[in-house]
């Protein structure tokens, strides 16, 4: 009874003889369409550099994007201990992802020119009429204003 229970629980870590590597071992041993590294993922360290160099080599690859959809990728193949504060670390020194989530800056608008502070004076006292506007005119090849 005790062998027969042994086999249906999975153990929740096993050693891949083969490459000396942790793999996480989990229920979707029965699957015949998943390849090996999605069914049992190796399992590293967050502060290793290898790591970090797979974390950096799949942001570029995925065109840096937020990080829940970029963890999940990361899971297909990787299980990452304490994986999400890596990830939060990666793209938080990375250039390109401060980029994406920069707030746009609003331009700070410059003083109006006196000829616009005519304060007393009624609407449209000084205005300015373009009656034939700029004229086209062809220079060799190019095109300008005149």
């Amino acid at each position: 009874m005790f062998q027969l229970h042994q086999q249906l629980v999975a153990p929740a870590e096993q050693l891949d003889p083969e490459s000396g590597l942790i793999r996480v071992g989990g229920r979707l041993r029965q699957s015949s369409d998943l390849p090996p590294d999605a069914i049992h993922p190796v399992v590293l360290d967050p502060a290793h550099p290898i790591t970090k160099l797979i974390i950096k080599d799949c942001d570029d690859h995925l065109h840096h994007p937020g990080p829940e959809s970029f963890f999940a990728e990361l899971r297909r193949r990787y299980w990452i201990l304490r994986g999400r504060e890596a990830v939060w670390k990666h793209q938080h020194r990375c250039p390109k992802c401060q980029q994406s989530r920069a707030k746009p800056i609003i331009p700070q608008m410059a003083d109006l020119p006196l000829a616009r502070l005519r304060l007393c004076k009624p609407p449209f006292y000084s205005t300015g009429v373009d009656c034939f506007g700029p004229y086209t005119v062809k220079i060799g090849r190019r095109a300008e204003k005149r």
